[in-house]
């Protein structure tokens, strides 16, 4: 009896061997129709599948399916594959989630899904991914997003669901994510914001939004995102700001605010955003700024206000501005500038002024800007008199007059180029030179000639 025993304990010993084996055989025999690499990652890329290939080794930790032709999942695809960590089904035509279909994946990392064809994703469908890190949802046809879809992502730290269609968020749809650093979505058909939408978003900390069709931006919809280094808003349908709605962005670097219909700027829109670094307003319907709007963005390095209706600039709007390093103010209607309004800007490497109204510039008005390298000034009606001469002249002497601009006015220097072509005895029609009066720099004529570029001879007179 205690030999019996002992013969069917040998035998079943022997049995798992064997299905040890033919399991661990299984798991590194690599498919006909794929490569596979070290650590078990297999490699089915422009294989021209139609399917998930039914014999994909039990022990894969990595699988590329991405740029094939597979339209259909089931929930038998990767129930065996408890082992993997990445899963990319980019680039094929998957309509349909079935919900089950990742159910066994509870080791997954990042899950790629983007450019398909989904149009739904079911409420439970990502439930058991509860390891995974990144999911790629973007180029789809998605539409909505079920509020709970995201609930046991408690591991998410980057999540992409640009270029759908998505049109609304439900209030809690984000409220289990807690860790996730990056949500982009960008180029979707949003046209609202619900006020606690991102509430829970506490170690957000990139978020893009822009391409979409945002009218407003309700007070408190960022309140709690105080880890946000990035946020993008352009392109949208913004033409308001809330004084306090980015007020407690207090990490904020980068803000866009770019190709919106904002027409004004509330004075303390900015107040909280010590550590910005750039902001960006171009392609607005700004006409003015408010004197003390920029106060509190002593660390902005780029500021960009071109493409607007700014007629004219207060003097002291960028007083508090002293880490500035580019200045974009072209495409505007700026037809003069005050002779102290770059007095502050010592820091200042490039300067648009190109496509504006200026065609004349007050004394000192560069005077300050001892890091300037690169001035852009074309596009304006410059009278290419004596004063302009002086300006430009001592400019050249540290900056690179970068677009080409050229004369308007008088008609002797109309159409030359506004460089070092611009000579004093171009000026002043070589019969004199520019001086200092009291009030402003003219032409000295030579003896023999007057007028005020010393064009007519005192005979004529």
């Amino acid at each position: 009896m205690q030999r019996s025993r002992v013969t069917c304990r040998a035998a079943a010993v022997s049995v798992l061997g064997l299905l040890w084996v033919v399991m661990i055989t299984a798991a590194f025999t690599c498919p006909e129709t794929c490569s596979c690499g070290s650590n078990e990652q297999v490699y089915c890329i422009r294989r021209g599948l139609t399917v998930v290939p039914a014999n994909i080794p039990l022990g894969t930790t990595v699988l590329y399916l991405d740029f094939n032709n597979i339209q259909d999942l089931s929930d038998a695809d990767f129930g065996y594959l408890t082992r993997l960590e990445l899963l990319d089904l980019s680039y094929n035509h998957i309509a349909d989630l079935p919900d089950g279909v990742f159910s066994n994946l509870t080791s997954l990392v990042e899950l790629l899904l983007h450019n398909n064809n989904i149009s739904s994703l079911p409420t439970g469908v990502f439930s058991h991914l509860t390891s995974l890190r990144y999911l790629w949802l973007s180029d789809n046809h998605i539409a909505d997003l079920p509020d709970g879809v995201f609930s046991h992502l408690t591991s998410l730290e980057q999540l992409f669901l640009e270029k759908n269609i998505i049109s609304s968020l439900p209030t809690g749809v984000f409220s289990h994510l807690t860790r996730l650093v990056v949500l982009l979505m960008e180029n979707n058909d949003i046209s609202s914001l619900p006020s606690g939408v991102f509430s829970h978003l506490t170690s957000l900390f990139s978020l893009s939004l822009s391409g979409n069709h945002i009218a407003d931006l309700p007070d408190g919809v960022f309140s709690n995102l105080t880890s946000l280094r990035d946020l993008y808003l352009h392109n949208n349908n913004i033409s308001s700001l809330p004084t306090g709605v980015f007020s407690h962005l207090t990490s904020l670097g980068l803000l866009y605010l770019s190709g919106n219909h904002i027409a004004d700027l509330p004075h303390g829109v900015f107040s909280n955003l010590t550590s910005l670094l750039q902001l960006h307003l171009h392609n607005n319907n700004i006409s003015s700024l408010p004197t003390g709007v920029f106060t509190h963005l002593t660390s902005l390095g780029l500021l960009s206000l071109s493409g607007n209706h700014i007629a004219g600039l207060p003097d002291g709007v960028f007083s508090h501005l002293t880490n500035l390093g580019v200045l974009h103010l072209e495409n505007n209607n700026i037809s003069s500038l005050p002779s102290g309004v770059f007095s502050r800007l010592t820091r200042l490497v490039r300067l648009h002024l190109d496509n504006n109204n200026i065609s004349s510039l007050p004394s000192g008005v560069f005077s300050h800007l001892t890091s300037l390298q690169n001035l852009y000034i074309a596009g304006n009606p410059w009278r290419c008199d004596c004063s302009i001469h002086g300006l430009l002249t001592s400019a050249r002497l540290r900056t690179s007059i970068s677009d080409g601009p050229t004369c308007s006015s008088p008609h002797h220097m109309k159409g030359d180029a506004l460089k070092a072509t611009v000579t004093v005895d171009k000026v002043c029609l070589g019969r004199g030179d520019c001086t200092m009066g009291s009030a402003d720099v003219t032409c000295a004529c030579n003896v023999g000639w007057t007028g005020p570029f010393c064009g007519k001879a005192l005979e004529e007179q």
